[in-house]
């Protein structure tokens, strides 16, 4: 799997070589078919994925290639007037294009981030979240439930390590009444019941 570092170096040499490219062919068809405006749609290409790969920082591609665009027009200048105004207005263009581009894609960053962060959240939230479900086999007499690896375990407990319930000991009536006679009555709990 490659590193960062290397898609990074990558990325800068696909925008080297499409500029490259791009260059090229805008001098070639001014200088040597005297086409003007085929070659310049091809710059869309580098400045939109500049712009998406390194937001803001795209935008010197933009740049460049504008500038590029203006300085062959110039120094063309057996054009008419109005083929040198196309070339600010396409240039101008480019610099819009990857504006936008570039905001769109830092949007996209900013959102993706903030997905991550709500991912984690709510992974902590349902580790924090346990919950008992299924069938527990619980003893018929002593009501101790066995737990997946095999041991028997108090109610409480296994309820107390598979969910975020605590308990709090007393005695019910019938108990208190069966275990403590003396102190109690049959009747004094009959309203409990």
């Amino acid at each position: 799997m490659k590193t960062r570092d290397e898609r990074q170096k990558e990325k800068i040499a696909l925008i080297v070589i499409l500029i490259a490219g791009v260059c090229s062919l805008t001098v070639y068809f001014h200088y040597f078919r005297n086409i003007h405006t085929v070659s310049t749609h091809l710059f869309y290409v580098p400045i939109i994925l500049a712009s998406l790969w390194w937001q803001r920082k795209g935008l010197y591609v933009a740049a460049f290639l504008a500038i590029f665009l203006i300085v062959i027009s110039l120094y063309h200048m057996n054009q008419t007037f109005i083929m040198n105004i196309e070339h600010f207005l396409r240039a101008s263009m480019f610099a819009v294009i990857g504006v936008v581009v570039s905001i769109l894609s830092e949007r996209m960053a900013n959102k993706e981030k903030e997905l991550h962060k709500e991912k984690e959240r709510l992974k902590d939230a349902l580790d924090k979240v346990r919950t008992l479900s299924g069938m527990f086999p619980i003893c018929a007499s002593c009501k101790k439930i066995r737990d997946d690896k095999g041991y028997w375990n108090q109610i409480e407990v296994y309820i107390r390590d598979y969910s975020e319930a605590e308990f709090s000991h007393g005695i019910c009536p019938e108990c208190a009444s069966k275990l403590y006679p003396e102190y109690y009555k049959d009747d004094q709990f009959s309203s409990l019941r």
